[in-house]
């Protein structure tokens, strides 16, 4: 069991915990939510002792073992299976000794018991399963750690603490570095781990599958919760409902009390009861409400729609070597409004795809015919770690689009969610999820008619990630996503293509059949049918992107008239505003502008009224369309 008592926390002046509180039963299996920044990644290295504690008390119940996911590995020397086996402590320290020639036999005869005890005969075996299941090939467990980058060397290391076995395992985002085909893996692996864990983690499907427990940071404070995230959600609600009609009440009441003291405390007859009135307001303190979480809005730009198909390859192959190709004989057509999800294990050539489709590489052989307009904007991690870290938001938008005026560039970067303050902050001390969404403002700037998102998840919480799977869904252009998020992939996707064999293919079932054949078992009726659900539901967004696409056409079509009217009497206005017009008395030219623009202001009425109508049939449509 593990216990934590008003513990308090702060980085110099900056206060992360506050009195957090709660008891985690043997065993447990419990997800640690809250909003970025809330204070989980410093509530685990305090478990653990990475991090002194400030103040109160944490109490880990004797003999139990607690083991936090490191962002580091030890030995780079070490080859991956002995990264495994040395985060066993003991089983690691046994094999040193019976290898350590000097060793007392009495001590030797003692750590061979011991290591029998701990199943060393079986240990290699073991290790090498479970990095199998993370994806790495029986050849790479004998290769040094240090020839991996640092993506699979944090595989490793995870495979190493679900190894070790402790009585209670601390992992920090451990989805960030895995493919799809991993993150199903250890989602089943922790579901039936036979001790206890705390995960942070804002992968939707693994918070709802595998936890017992949700302990929920909010304000410096925690809160247990029994169950799953779905039932957390359930609860958080219900109680943020009763919290806020509390408050409601309370304020009525109090500015009932407080107007009856200001009529009546300066009378006489009245004085006694306002006195009263006072002293009961002192007594009312407050309702604390649970304070509702927002993230950033993401706003996705209008396209200029192409002719399909915008993408079409033929026969193509293509790699870094002519000789060695990676993928061979795609072919391939992309339409504008295409949603598809691209899946397949790390290594397969998923990111080759994506450097052959924004024209990073060149095919070897095969046609690929894109459309002459065609924009495409490419998002992946590595981008996002290359950001000047000095540059702001606002540097980094003006640097592409330095032909826009400031308040333009801010309202560039205010579609992104960004507000003043951040974007003149270096990117530095962004987060980040942050920083993941200047990036993704950035490659919108010029208008893609296709996005390319490679793990676009990563650092973002879970409301943040809701937003992304919104702004895709009303997005107009064609959008391929690499993923380990399922829950994205299930809102935004509505074909699944795997690359496998050196090409790329359509995968005929849904997320569910894919997960099945991922873990080598069949699902259960009732998961078939949520999965046949899921479908039914990626089909009715696609119809209700093409049912309100004609209605943002008219949008657009009066925002682009609005536009035009607008300049026009500009233009018009400058030229009565010259005072070489009226040299000559009566003359024709100014009553022609003076009517021209009066026909143009009308005008822009007009495409005002349009645009409002066309706008309140949008929100209309949309509303009905989600009911």
């Amino acid at each position: 069991m593990i216990r934590f008592s008003d513990v308090s926390f702060s980085y110099g002046a900056k206060p992360v915990l506050d009195g957090a509180s709660a008891a985690l039963p043997a065993a447990a299996k419990v997800a640690l939510v809250g909003p970025n920044g809330a204070g989980k990644s410093t509530l685990l290295k305090l478990i653990d002792g990475s991090l002194p504690l400030g103040q109160g008390e944490i109490e880990v119940a004797a003999r139990t073992r607690v083991k936090r996911l490191e962002q580091s590995i030890p030995d780079a020397s070490l080859s991956v299976l002995d990264v495994d086996i040395r985060a066993h402590d003991e089983l690691y320290a046994l094999r040193q000794l019976v290898a350590d020639e000097t060793a007392d036999p009495d001590a030797l005869a003692d750590a061979h018991y011991r290591r029998f005890v701990l199943g060393d005969a079986a240990a290699d075996a073991k290790a090498s399963s479970i990095l199998s299941g993370l994806g790495f090939s029986s050849e790479a467990l004998t290769r040094p750690i240090s020839s991996f980058s640092g993506g699979w060397q944090m595989r490793a290391s995870l495979a190493g603490i679900l190894f070790a076995e402790p009585d209670y395992m601390l992992l920090d985002e451990p989805t960030n570095y895995l493919d799809l085909e991993g993150a199903l893996w250890l989602e089943n692996h922790l579901k039936h781990y036979p001790r206890g864990w705390i995960l942070i983690s804002h992968d939707r499907d693994i918070l709802t599958t595998t936890p017992s427990h949700i302990l929920h940071l909010s304000h410096g404070q925690t809160t247990l919760y029994t169950g799953n995230y779905d039932r957390f959600v359930s609860e958080f609600s219900a109680r943020s409902a009763l919290a806020s009609k509390a408050a409601e009440k309370l304020a009525a009441k109090r500015a009932h009390m407080e107007a009856f003291v200001e009529r009546f405390k300066a009378k006489a007859s009245k004085a006694k009861q306002a006195q009263s009135r006072i002293k009961a307001l002192e007594k009312l303190g407050s309702v604390e409400t649970i304070a509702e979480e927002r993230s950033a809005t993401i706003t996705l730009p209008r396209i200029e729609p192409l002719p399909p198909p915008i993408l079409t390859l033929d026969g193509v192959s293509t790699g870094y070597e002519a000789d060695k190709p990676i993928l061979k004989n795609l072919s391939i057509r992309i339409d504008q409004d295409d949603r598809i999800a691209l899946l397949g294990p790390n290594g397969r050539g998923k990111s080759t795809f994506a450097k052959l489709l924004t024209g990073n590489l060149t095919p070897f052989g095969g046609e690929l015919r894109r459309a002459k307009k065609l924009r495409v904007g490419f998002f992946t991690q590595h981008q996002v770690d290359v950001l000047d870290g000095e540059d702001t938001p606002l540097e980094h938008m003006r640097a592409k689009l330095p032909l826009l005026g400031p308040a333009q560039v801010r309202a560039r970067l205010a579609h992104f969610g960004f507000d003043a303050d951040m974007a003149e902050r270096p990117t530095r001390t962004l987060s980040g999820g942050q920083r993941a969404r200047l990036l993704l403002a950035l490659i919108c700037t010029d208008n893609p008619q296709m996005l390319i998102l490679d793990e676009p998840t990563n650092h973002l919480d879970i409301a943040s990630r809701q937003i992304l799977a919104e702004a895709i869904s009303t997005y107009e252009g064609a959008v391929l996503i690499i993923s380990h998020d399922r829950a994205l992939l299930d809102l935004c996707a509505d074909r699944l293509w795997v690359v496998e064999n050196q090409t790329v293919k359509r995968f005929d079932g849904t997320l569910g059949d894919y997960r099945a054949s991922v873990l080598g078992q069949k699902d259960s009726a009732a998961s078939a049918k949520r999965e046949r659900n899921k479908r039914t539901d990626r089909q009715a967004a696609a119809e209700r992107r093409q049912a309100l696409a004609p209605l943002k056409k008219t949008i657009a079509a009066a925002e682009k008239a609005m536009e035009r009217h607008t300049a026009e009497i500009s233009r018009l206005r400058e030229k009565l505003a010259d005072p070489a017009l009226y040299d000559t008395p009566g003359s024709a030219t100014v009553v022609e502008l003076q009517k021209t623009l009066a026909e143009a202001q009308t005008a822009l009425e007009t495409a005002e009224g349009d645009w409002m109508a066309a706008q309140e049939a949008y929100e209309a449509a949309a509303e009905t369309q989600t009911v």
